[in-house]
């Protein structure tokens, strides 16, 4: 028997809604906490409710997500392109 996923929290969309991204997403460790501990803090979210309304809101006030200066990007990234 499958373990059960009661009383987990999550962001959940429609099925089906087009607008909902689904990936599996890797973090450091620095950025899972932070992530958790703001979630947290604003009540208990959930880490992707929390990072869904967040970005939302920063869009609404400053209009698109800033981009990332290359200056900031110390690691070499690999995407998978391997077939779930």
């Amino acid at each position: 028997m499958a373990g059960s996923n009661a009383g987990k929290k999550r962001n959940v969309f429609a099925r089906g809604d087009e607008t909902a991204w689904h990936s599996e997403l890797t973090f450091s460790g620095f950025i899972r906490d932070q992530v958790n501990a703001a979630a947290e803090e604003s009540g208990n979210y959930s880490p992707a409710l929390y990072l869904e309304l967040f970005i939302r809101d920063y869009v609404a006030e400053h209009g698109a997500l800033p981009p990332v200066p290359a200056s900031l990007i110390t690691t070499t990234e690999v995407s998978s392109t391997a077939a779930a």
